[in-house]
């Protein structure tokens, strides 16, 4: 497929928990076939891959996102000899600024993934060349979502998947989790930027907690709004939601219930506060 490295754009940012457009992953231009994807130290569950555009643009600009139009997400497990097909679609729809593409399949097990895209949208703003170019690449196991405990009228989830480090090779035994927020539109699609307290309890009977910042210029957390409940599993029927992902440094097996507290940065209300054991 033909990997660039050039100014901004470099193949180890395809996992680095950065997702604005500051760069990331380019194929060459206009190529017959390109594709990103990941090799796994071990064989991997996974049943959904998020596409970041590298793209900011709306309008006629957005048109182009550096994301597939026609896509084939192929998979091994045994070193490459064979590869199978997860899934495919065509004629993606390109979200808009830069809302994530999901894709989701069901379960399969992995030592490498890939997708690639049999087809790609014109760059208006490069002579209408073609590229395949990624801000981030996430690959997740989601069956395993798990619904916080907590009162009021927001509901919170949290999905997990395989920890990567800053090259994309899997760190075995973290996961890093996504917290998902369902409610009430009217009170989520102000928040601008969310500060967001995880506090774990230690196999030890000791406590830990991990502050992220959610969304904002400078934080390579980026907050969502707007993602409506039809294409996500994970949600309610209604509802929207807000997430974001939190890189964690705590085993799985380190810790044996956690909670999460998420406070508004403007306005210091506290939006949610729940628990999982």
């Amino acid at each position: 497929s033909g990997v660039v490295n050039a100014a901004g754009w470099d193949p180890s940012k395809l996992n680095n928990g950065t997702v604005d457009a500051s760069g990331g992953f380019t194929s060459e231009m206009n190529p017959a076939r390109a594709y990103a994807g990941y090799k796994f130290t071990n064989k991997t569950t996974l049943n959904k891959l998020v596409l970041y555009s590298a793209s900011l643009g709306t309008g006629d600009a957005g048109v182009w996102s550096g994301l597939p139009k026609s896509y084939t997400v192929m998979y091994t497990n045994d070193g490459g000899l064979s590869w199978n097909v997860a899934a495919s679609g065509t004629n993606a729809t390109v979200p808009n600024g830069q809302e994530p593409m999901t894709i989701t399949f069901d379960p399969i097990v992995a030592t490498e993934i890939r997708v690639y895209a049999d087809e790609l949208y014109a760059k208006v703003s490069d002579f209408n060349n073609k590229y395949l170019q990624l801000a981030e690449m996430e690959v997740w196991y989601t069956d395993n979502a798990t619904e916080l405990a907590a009162d009021g009228s927001i509901s919170a989830y949290l999905q997990t998947r395989p920890a990567t480090d800053e090259k994309g090779a899997l760190v075995d035994g973290y996961e890093d989790l996504r917290i998902v927020l369902v409610g009430d539109m009217e009170k989520l699609a102000g928040v601008k930027t969310a500060t967001v307290n995880v506090t774990f309890t230690l196999t030890d009977g000791s406590t830990k907690t991990l502050t992220r910042v959610l969304g904002g210029a400078n934080s390579q957390y980026r907050l969502y709004k707007e993602i409506t409940a039809a294409g996500e599993t994970y949600v309610a029927a209604e509802g929207c939601a807000i997430f974001g992902n939190v890189i964690t440094d705590i085993p799985v097996d380190a810790y044996t219930a956690l909670s999460i507290e998420i406070v508004d940065n403007d306005t210091s209300d506290k939006i949610y506060q729940g628990y999982a054991n």
